[in-house]
């Protein structure tokens, strides 16, 4: 019966802890200049829904590199599907100009994207 008293205390402790953390106030000064950097929401450039699927894409950046990655409806996780510099050496092998970064896009169908 101790060791349950125990668990249960620790618990409490341990959530009161992680509320307190939520409830940090911001003083008029963050609210105004960390609006646009540390407090504001991770951008997802060329988000977009695969057609005939309940997944979704966007270009993310990875170790200073632009990759397109796709994700599920309920997941965290993503998936790479192509990098900018794949796309590059693609290119170059068929003799055509590499690209500074990741063109515009649209999804065909599920298993077929168009750059435009």
């Amino acid at each position: 019966m101790k060791n349950v008293f125990n668990v249960l205390l620790i618990a409490s402790l341990i959530s009161v802890g992680s509320v307190q953390a939520q409830l940090q106030k911001l003083t008029m000064e963050d609210a105004v200049l960390r609006q646009r950097t540390t407090l504001a929401p991770k951008r997802l450039l060329q988000l977009q829904w695969i057609p005939g699927s309940a997944s979704y894409s966007f270009v993310d950046t990875k170790n200073s590199a632009e990759v397109l990655v796709q994700g599920s409806v309920g997941k965290t996780e993503t998936t790479e599907i192509l990098s900018l510099s794949r796309l590059n050496q693609i290119l170059s092998g068929s003799k055509m100009d590499t690209l500074p970064k990741m063109p515009s896009m649209k999804w065909k169908d599920a298993a077929t994207v168009a750059f435009s």
